[in-house]
């Protein structure tokens, strides 16, 4: 299993960038998008986050997809022809409800059987996890009325992004840990995580946030 869980693709901690660069490279560069919900016809998240990633490196290229009644079941299953799946930003909410709507955790499996790369950034990496319960703390409305919070489990710890380290989302957190008995790692807008076969590579500034009393802050590039 490769996951990387990012808050961003932009202004990204130096190791993190290098990271990221290696693994894409090693699977051909080619990279599928997958909105999460909609976009306009411009698509102007679509080709910010590939210019970001272009300018990691030029040779990486993009196609997108979403979850729309725009593309067919037949469509939806080009994604398995990639290496790479980069599941974007957004309200999770609505995209685990588009997910569940269109049956594409089945494709997300199939796709990590054969050992593909996911990318997932705030919401498209909150739905990785076991429960997207924490996607309120970080501002997302449930506007589409979800009421099973349940993800798709490919990490057994939960995701916090864009952490800005504030007394009030601390103690909000650390309440909501309380409830869940799980880790929750806390990235900054730099920072990210990578899990390779069951382990946790930290890059930046990221810390555990969980039920205990001692939280913990990462250093850089390290292994828990």
């Amino acid at each position: 299993m490769f996951i990387f869980l990012l808050s961003d693709t932009k202004k990204l901690d130096s190791s993190l960038k290098d990271s990221l660069i290696i693994e894409i490279a090693k699977r051909d560069n080619r990279i599928a998008y997958i909105s999460s919900n909609k976009q306009p016809s411009h698509r102007k998240w679509f080709h910010n986050t590939a210019r970001e990633y272009q300018a990691m490196n030029k040779d990486i290229s993009m196609e997108y997809f979403d979850l729309s009644e725009d593309f067919s079941d037949q469509d939806l299953r080009k994604v398995l022809d990639f290496d790479i799946v980069h599941l974007s930003g957004g309200n999770t909410f609505e995209f685990i409800a588009s997910i569940r709507k269109r049956d594409f955790s089945n494709i997300i499996q199939e796709f990590l059987k054969k050992n593909g790369l996911i990318i997932g950034i705030s919401a498209g990496g909150i739905i990785l996890t076991p429960t997207i319960s924490i996607a309120s703390i970080n501002g997302d409305e449930n506007s589409t009325g979800v009421t099973d919070m349940t993800g798709l489990g490919m990490v057994d710890f939960e995701f916090f992004p864009h952490f800005e380290n504030t007394k009030t989302q601390r103690d909000d957190i650390l309440d909501y840990s309380k409830k869940t008995q799980r880790k929750i790692y806390a990235c900054s807008n730099e920072s990210g995580l990578f899990v390779q076969n069951g382990e946790i590579v930290t890059f930046g500034k990221v810390e555990i946030l969980d039920n205990k009393s001692e939280n913990k802050s990462i250093r850089s590039s390290s292994i828990r």
